[in-house]
């Protein structure tokens, strides 16, 4: 294996680490309610 295989694998890797993590992070968070904003005059 060259430098540029092992690269490869580092950045997969980190990419998969990375999709984890935010799919980790949006199945923890509560449920978005948006709130229509009030009207100010």
């Amino acid at each position: 294996m060259d430098d540029q295989d092992l690269l490869n694998i580092r950045t997969g890797v980190a990419l998969m680490l990375d999709v984890k993590k935010r799919h980790r992070q949006r199945m923890n968070s509560p449920d978005y309610q948006w709130k229509k904003p009030a009207l100010r005059r």
